[in-house]
């Protein structure tokens, strides 16, 4: 239990760490390029900032009218780090066409960059033969290698009110999909007639030469129109609304001849970067050295990134770690990470050079060939201390399955051996003490295996829990381990596939929502609304599993068009 004192002292020390920390101010728009007859939001993000926002915009209005701004604030805490965020959404509509700076926006002693908006001219007569609704897909290149992003853009254009509708995300057979962002709302004016337009971006990323096609896709929903009842009194009469876009064919090539062992990496922009930790080391025989190199692309997923191993020479041994992956989303497509951190052991005093390192990828935006390079690194090694003698114990074997470099060695690093025999002797006196005062549960039925509705009661019953805390990823990983015992023989890995698995809309929805929100930075999941959604889908599959002697799911549910 927390005692006042101790509360009032974490208060205070969150509120000392959010003064400390550095006030940022970042300007973004939220398309680019965009018609002339567009209008565009300016957003102005304000971290750790505690001012007033009064933004001197004088310097907009030769290029823009100012059509009107949106203040909001959050407040979170990410693992003991308080993180204020204040953005100002400001509604601008340019005056002219051609490539427009948007400058520098002064708040305090803060300055954000400038930023370059380009405009066009308006397109066709298309406004004149829109009635109510329309749909429009586009994408930004027609002929990509294989694995090569391409932008898909679906607009809906409205002349009247929404009440309600649907647009369903696209399914394509052999490409991975990644939707970019949010649905961006806008105004624009073709022909004299003001036009409303939903706009939404996605990120595909075929993974086979030949033709595909991106079906169409079906828009329904309902018009806001308000009429005369009987009784003289006004109701939404809401009539039926549907528009449905054309297919696109995309032609896939394959990948250019190269040599072989070369990964194909056809990327916008690619970058690797190394790191020590410490900062700045000191080299000595037997004590170890963590190396940090990240590869970012633009364009790739992460699963789509090379090893980049680092082989123990002559003076050296490399001990690696697990590497870390992760696939983010950015106006601009999807950003693909990996992480490997290796600990580095030098074995003798004198000059050590690590090999460099160089990585060919295809530069999808000047369609050639290009080469990143991570020089050679020199290093002195200094004589070990008698702290980190290495001739005590033997270092255990790394496995690594993610690794270019699996290491047995026999090399002793026992100072770091000792504190973590140390820890994990403390480690269990601490579990066994524990478990002498908790109470013992009973023991579980050897009966209940994998597949047993006894295992997805209890499965049912980590994902309500995960839900109501609003843990997200505890949340996908239990409700992974649900579709596992329900079909040990073909189990699902994403949430994606568990979806389709499922014959509710609404849990599809829930799950594919669950499944964007693991992406984000911001995790703003309302479980208990998930939990809602899948509840009864859940229990009906286990169900059905129940009064079947088959582990096979059922057939892969399409959502309707």
């Amino acid at each position: 239990m927390v005692k006042p004192h101790q509360l009032c002292l974490l208060v205070m020390l969150l509120i000392t760490s959010l003064s400390l920390q550095a006030a940022t101010l970042q300007a973004t728009v939220d398309r680019n390029p965009i018609s002339e007859n567009d209008t565009v939001q300016l957003i102005l993000t304000l971290r750790d900032y505690d001012g007033p926002i009064t933004p001197d915009l004088t310097a907009l209005e030769g290029l823009f009218d100012i059509l009107g701004s949106q203040q909001s604030s959050q407040v979170s805490i990410i693992n003991g780090r308080m993180d204020s965020t204040k953005q100002l959404h400001i509604t601008l509509a340019p005056k002219q066409t051609g490539r427009l700076v948007i400058p520098s926006i002064d708040i305090g002693t803060l300055q954000s960059q400038p930023i370059t908006l380009q405009v066009v001219k308006s397109a066709s007569q298309q406004a004149r033969q829109i009635s109510d609704i329309a749909l429009e897909v586009e994408v930004d290149n027609t002929t990509p290698y294989r694995q090569q992003q391409v932008i898909l853009t679906v607009r809906l254009i409205h002349t009247i009110n929404l009440a309600e509708g649907v647009l369903p995300d696209p399914e394509i057979s052999g490409v991975e999909i990644y939707k970019l962002g949010d649905d961006n709302g806008y105004q624009t004016v073709k022909d004299g007639r003001r036009l409303g337009v939903i706009e939404r971006r996605y990120a595909l990323l075929p993974q086979q030469s030949g033709e595909v096609t991106i079906p169409s896709i079906l828009f329904r929903g309902r018009a806001q129109e308000r009429s005369m009842g009987s009784f003289g009194g006004l109701f939404n009469q809401g009539r039926q609304l549907q528009a449905r876009s054309k297919p696109i064919t995309l032609k896939i090539k394959p990948q250019p001849q190269r040599n072989s062992g070369i990964p194909w990496l056809p990327a916008k922009n690619l970058t690797l970067q190394a790191e020590w930790s410490p900062k700045h080391p000191q080299f000595r025989v037997g004590e170890p050295i963590t190396r940090t190199l990240t590869l970012q692309a633009l364009g790739l997923s992460a699963n789509q990134l090379p090893e980049l191993s680092l082989t123990p020479q002559e003076g050296f041994k490399v001990y690696p770690d697990q590497p870390q992956l992760e696939t983010d989303t950015h106006q601009q497509g999807v950003i693909g990470t990996r992480i490997e951190k290796y600990a580095i052991v030098p074995t003798r005093v004198g000059e050590i050079t690590l090999p460099p390192i160089n990585l060919t990828w295809w530069n999808s935006e000047q369609n050639r060939l290009s080469v990143i390079k991570l020089p050679a690194e020199t290093i002195q090694v200094l004589a070990a201390t008698a702290e980190s003698n290495p001739t005590a114990l033997p270092l255990p074997a790394v496995n690594n399955t993610e690794s270019a470099t699996t290491i047995i060695d026999n090399s002793t690093l026992w100072p770091w051996q000792l504190a973590s025999a140390l820890l994990a002797l403390a480690w269990l006196i601490t579990l066994w003490l524990w478990w002498k005062k908790s109470p013992q549960p009973a023991p579980l039925d050897r009966r209940q295996t994998a597949g047993s509705s006894s295992a997805l009661r209890v499965n049912l019953n980590d994902i309500a829990n995960t839900c109501r805390h609003n843990q997200p990823e505890k949340a996908r990983d239990a409700l992974l381990a649900w579709g596992e015992a329900r079909n040990p023989q073909q189990p699902p890995h994403t949430l994606i596939e568990l979806a389709k698995q499922l014959d509710q809309p609404q849990a599809q929805q829930a799950l594919k929502q669950l499944d964007e929100i693991l992406y984000k930075e911001q995790k703003n999941w309302d479980g208990n609304a998930c939990w809602q959604a899948i509840e009864e889908a859940l229990k009906k599959a286990k169900s059905e599993h129940k009064n079947t002697d088959s582990s096979k799911l059922p057939g892969l549910y399409s959502a309707p068009r």
